[in-house]
């Protein structure tokens, strides 16, 4: 995991912790090398800044289509379950993220963000 995604994951947990009710998608760091993941990821993030949860939770889900093993994809679907107030879709996409990643850190905020669903 690159520095910058250290410092995405870190500044998610300060998030977390002010119980912030719109957590950013992945914007702080590449989440993938795909190119077009990346702009998948953008035009989220362009959604999400409209509070249009439901279109930036299918372009993470076409993300996810080129990307499954990714848990930051699924870790932001569940962020946009949530603005979406879908309880148990944000805590199934958070476990699966979780069950992708061996990063402690990432580990760490989704157990967070799942604790404060």
């Amino acid at each position: 995991m690159t520095i910058f995604s250290r410092i995405f994951l870190s500044s998610s947990i300060l998030l977390l912790a002010a119980c912030s009710v719109v957590m950013p998608v992945v914007d702080e760091s590449p989440a993938s090398n795909n190119q077009a993941v990346v702009n998948l990821i953008q035009e989220a993030n362009d959604y999400r800044d409209r509070q249009q949860y439901v279109n930036a939770t299918a372009s993470l889900e076409r993300a996810l289509r080129l990307e499954p093993k990714n848990p930051l994809l699924w870790f932001e679907i569940a962020k946009m379950s949530k603005l979406n107030n879908d309880i148990k879709t944000a805590t199934n996409m958070a476990l699966r993220a979780k069950s992708l990643t061996s990063d402690a850190i990432l580990r760490s905020v989704i157990d967070t963000f799942i604790a404060n669903l």
